[in-house]
C-alpha cells in the first residue's frame, strides 16, 4: 500500500516539474521574441530605427514597450534606464530615451560631430 502511495506523488511530483518547465518555456520564448514580432512588421530593416515624427509621439510616463510598439524597433540600451535609436534617415543623429520604474522620464536628440 505505501509502494503504491509513493508512486502517485512521484507522479503527481513530475506532473507539476513538467508543467512549470513547460509555462518557463512558453514565457521564456514569449519575452524572447515579442520585439522579434514587432520589428518583423518592418517592410525594410533601417525601419526599425526612430524618426523624428516618431520622436515627437512619445510621451512621459509611456512604458518601453510602448516606445518600441511606436517606434517599431528595439533600443540599444546605454545603461540600465539609457535607451538610443538610431535616426533613420540621418546617420549623425540618434535619439537618446531614458527610462525610470518603467516610465518614459526623459528624451533628447543627440546629433554627433563628424570627426575627419
Amino acid at each position: 500500500m505505501n509502494n503504491h502511495k509513493l508512486r502517485q506523488k512521484l507522479k503527481v511530483l513530475y506532473f507539476i516539474i513538467i508543467a512549470n518547465l513547460l509555462l518557463f518555456v512558453i514565457n521564456y520564448n514569449y519575452e524572447t521574441n515579442k520585439f522579434y514580432t514587432i520589428e518583423e512588421m518592418n517592410q525594410f530593416r533601417w525601419q526599425k530605427f526612430m524618426s523624428e515624427e516618431e520622436y515627437n509621439q512619445l510621451e512621459n510616463g509611456m512604458s518601453y514597450m510602448e516606445v518600441v510598439k511606436i517606434v517599431k524597433g528595439r533600443g540599444d540600451q546605454l545603461t540600465e534606464n539609457t535607451f538610443v535609436w538610431k535616426d533613420e534617415i540621418l546617420l549623425t543623429q540618434s535619439y537618446l530615451i531614458t527610462f525610470e520604474d518603467n516610465g518614459l522620464v526623459s528624451k533628447q536628440i543627440y546629433n554627433q560631430k563628424k570627426q575627419y
